[in-house]
């Protein structure tokens, strides 16, 4: 996917909008699961889940803000859940993108429902694809996940693991190619006498 993004030009006349920035962004897929979270429940193990947050920011603004993009449902009673939902983000390269993940217990007591912190954690987009790019270095077995430990309070780890999409591709044998590349190329001029 192509987006634009709008470049300005400061002169010491005025300021003039030039020209559109072309990036490319292509399309992240990711689950996620946990191991080793904290026990928060007096009564067995945590129900954790997972919101997902991104970095956001207008150029005038030198903060960044963080939007929530995302919410895993609740795995009851685990400490090592996994997750099913497939999430998707449309990742634009050298943005300085970060990802925020805040994993929480369900709280759902009467009177007084609060779900608690298990912990968070951050990082930054371009860090992640370059680890999943430049970690594997024979494409034939994919990365399984990449580990980020949590703090705040702290304890456990999220584990971010990619998420491809197969395409299944005709197979097509040398014969067939050979007939076709001969249907489509025209014959040869053969010299006049």
């Amino acid at each position: 996917m192509v987006r634009r993004l709008p470049y300005t030009i400061f002169t010491t006349f005025s300021l003039i909008t030039i020209c559109v920035v072309l990036v490319q962004s292509e399309v992240v897929k990711f689950k996620l699961s946990a191991i080793n979270l904290p026990q928060a429940d007096l009564d067995g193990p945590s129900d954790p889940y997972v919101q997902l947050y991104r970095t956001t920011w207008n150029r005038g603004d030198i903060h960044l803000k963080w939007e929530k993009f995302g919410e895993t449902g609740v795995k009851p009673n685990t400490l090592n859940p996994s997750w099913d939902e497939v999430f998707e983000y449309e990742y634009i390269a050298g943005t300085t993108q970060k990802w925020g993940f805040l994993v929480k217990d369900l709280d759902d007591s009467w009177p007084y429902p609060y779900d608690d912190p298990l912990g968070r954690v951050e990082i930054n987009v371009d860090d992640y694809m370059f680890q999943l790019k430049h970690s594997n270095p024979d494409e034939k077995q994919p990365l399984k996940h990449i580990q980020l430990f949590l703090s705040q309070p702290s304890g456990g780890a999220i584990l971010v693991t990619p998420v491809v999409d197969v395409v299944e591709e005709e197979a097509t044998t040398v014969p067939a190619l050979v007939d076709e590349v001969e249907a489509t190329t025209a014959p040869a001029l053969e010299p006049e006498t």
